[in-house]
């Protein structure tokens, strides 16, 4: 024979009494305490065992009572930290997506850089040995998986960049032991 009793919140308890007389407490389907009560005269272990039975199903009850209480100051301050930095990454992430170009090294009149796009895709500009291919932002740094051509091999890598700043307008890495701005075209 099954008794249920689901008035406690989020958690149902199963009482089993077997025809060889051991009583099973299953809380969520779990066994969490068996009693044995053997079938003779002892009126005391049937007593202990009713009583310890019945004290397991209030400390259940009791336990359970507030556990579907929920209060927006109960918010621990880790969640709250997860929930900024989820969002402060998500904002980072929206000020990336564009095109980023710096003034090219060997021609001052020309630019060289990367173009983020948004479904993670990456292009090189004005770049034809180093060929960016997709990126991603975690943790405040800019990857990008990138192809270098040249000797007639390629290289695949990826290239971490510490993002020191970032505007609508303005990128600045790092890059080793020194600093890289883009302009956002």
């Amino acid at each position: 024979m099954i008794l249920e009793y689901e008035d406690v919140p989020r958690m149902c308890v199963n009482l089993l009494f077997c025809e060889t007389g051991i009583t099973v407490v299953l809380i969520d389907n779990k066994i969490s305490d068996t009693i044995y009560s053997k079938r003779h005269n002892n009126k005391f272990q049937m007593k202990k065992a009713t009583l310890i039975l019945i004290a397991g199903t209030g400390l259940v009850i009791s336990s359970c009572q507030n556990s579907s209480h929920t209060d927006a100051n109960d918010i621990s301050d880790s969640e709250r930290v997860v929930t900024s930095n989820t969002d402060t990454a998500k904002a980072l992430e929206k000020l990336m997506y564009g095109t980023w170009v710096q003034p090219n090294p060997i021609n001052e009149k020309e630019v060289q850089g990367f173009k983020l796009n948004k479904d993670s895709s990456a292009e090189s500009i004005n770049m034809a040995t180093l060929i960016y291919r997709y990126w991603w932002i975690n943790d405040q740094h800019l990857y990008l998986i990138r192809e270098s051509k040249g000797n007639k091999q390629t290289i695949t890598d990826t290239i971490i960049f510490p993002v020191l700043h970032v505007t609508d307008q303005e990128l600045i890495l790092k890059d080793r032991d020194r600093t890289v701005s883009y302009k956002k075209l």
